[in-house]
């Protein structure tokens, strides 16, 4: 694993994108403090790094610039990033909100309506005044529940419509206070299923998940990635090398359900690829921090780990090497999400 990672080190050195670019990276925060959960703050000091890294080496682009220009096919700077937060706390108005201003970077915020202005959330005077200053504020769900978790309801039709109506909702009370709202929707804890998916799909939103990968022409636009950057993912070395990965040109993925009441007895599973800029005997897939074998084919590869995926949330990541773009790599992630024996999900 560490010769892994020192060869992704070598790419980011030497990785050399095109001027523009029809590929970005999509970062993920949460707490920006040093008193609130580790696996999910990062400090502002951390963040300063991160800021300053960006501004030297990357071109930091909204989230609605980012998601147009790929949906339609235009071009972004090179090296696009996005930043984005989840749950909508105080201390990134209070710790990180100077910190992007500074750099004149736009960031995108998901909130729950129902806990604004709730203990250590923002309130929507709060709100305002960041949305004057370029914040951009979108939809995580009425509540922060797990989307997944069905044991309160009838049926699946039932469970469904209940998660349609509080989509709504929330769409709703954030134009209503901020005038303004893309149809965007962060899962909260970045689940979901193929059910999920095709309702937001049906209702003209991009969903964001949490799973890792660049984001392009061959992104399901609702199960969009984005690298968490918090936490124990907020070491500078390796971010460095995933901000500057390429969209993985998926053309077909036979994994189409990632949430499981029951955890299925292995992971087997197909991509198949366009090959044309992919180093293929060289792509390289990692499961629980150990790179496993693959079957590799002229243009697909074949997942198979024979053993159940745990409860709570895991995922596949690949990488393979770009013939066109020295030194640059493509990512792709396969997540998956797997119930507790009661059908609840882990936090």
């Amino acid at each position: 694993m560490q010769h892994k990672l020192l060869l992704f080190t070598l790419f980011i050195l030497f990785c050399l994108p095109v001027k523009a670019s029809t590929s970005a990276t999509i970062l993920v925060y949460h707490h920006v403090s040093t008193s609130t959960p580790p696996s999910t703050s990062i400090s502002p000091e951390k963040l300063k790094e991160h800021l300053e890294y960006l501004a030297a080496n990357h071109n930091v682009v909204s989230l609605p610039e980012l998601v147009q220009s790929l949906q339609t096919g235009k071009s972004l700077p090179k090296k696009a990033v996005a930043i984005t937060f989840d749950d909508g706390f105080k201390n990134i108005l209070e710790n990180g909100h100077p910190l992007l201003k500074q750099h004149q970077f736009p960031y995108t915020i998901f909130i729950n309506p129902y806990d604004v202005g709730q203990g250590n959330k923002l309130n929507w005077e709060e709100m305002r005044r960041m949305t004057s200053e370029g914040v951009t504020f979108a939809n995580h769900f009425w509540d922060h529940r797990h989307l997944l978790d069905k044991t309160a309801y009838a049926n699946d039709e039932s469970w469904l419509a209940e998660t349609k109506k509080l989509i709504l909702k929330a769409q709703n009370e954030i134009e209503s206070n901020l005038g303004l709202s893309f149809r965007y929707l962060a899962y909260p804890f970045g689940e979901y299923d193929a059910d999920i998916a095709e309702l937001l799909k049906n209702l003209n939103f991009v969903g964001f998940a949490q799973h890792s990968g660049a984001v392009g022409q061959y992104t399901n636009w609702q199960a969009v990635p984005r690298f968490p950057a918090a936490g124990i993912y907020s070491n500078l070395r390796t971010l460095k090398v995933k901000m500057a990965s390429l969209n993985m040109p998926v053309i077909e993925n036979s994994q189409h359900q990632v949430a499981f009441s029951k955890a299925p007895t292995k992971i087997d599973y197909k991509l198949t690829l366009n090959t044309e800029d992919l180093r293929i005997s060289q792509i390289n897939c990692f499961y629980k921090g150990k790179n496993i074998e693959i079957e590799r084919a002229t243009d697909s590869i074949r997942i198979n780990i024979a053993e159940k995926p745990p409860v709570g949330r895991s995922r596949v990541n690949c990488t393979v090497p770009s013939k066109s773009q020295n030194g640059c790599f493509y990512w792709h992630s396969q997540p998956m999400f797997v119930a507790k024996a009661d059908g609840s999900y882990l936090d």
